[in-house]
């Protein structure tokens, strides 16, 4: 774990990392809050880690492979991955 950070401090100041991971969970939980208005996820059932995972994954991506995310893998990061975890079950 020392050494993905150490890579993330060299690619990413740590200062800037934390904010937009922190930004970007809020932005999240923003997103989910309106979501659970629509009847379509209980925000009650959603941890501060399952907000933040697809920008998680983004950023995974983007360290490294350092080139642009395709539209293929943001539609597997929504739909395959982040809705299924989210949504209500029925």
């Amino acid at each position: 774990m020392s050494t993905l950070h150490g890579l993330m401090a060299e690619y990413l100041p740590v200062s800037a990392y934390l904010y937009i991971r922190q930004v970007s969970t809020e932005t999240m939980m923003t997103i989910l809050k309106r979501a659970a208005a629509r009847g379509e996820v209980r925000v009650d059932h959603i941890t501060l880690r399952m907000a933040s995972l697809p920008m998680d994954l983004v950023r995974h991506e983007l360290f490294f492979t350092h080139s642009e995310l395709p539209e293929e893998a943001i539609v597997e990061i929504v739909d395959d991955i982040f809705l299924p975890l989210v949504r209500l079950r029925g």
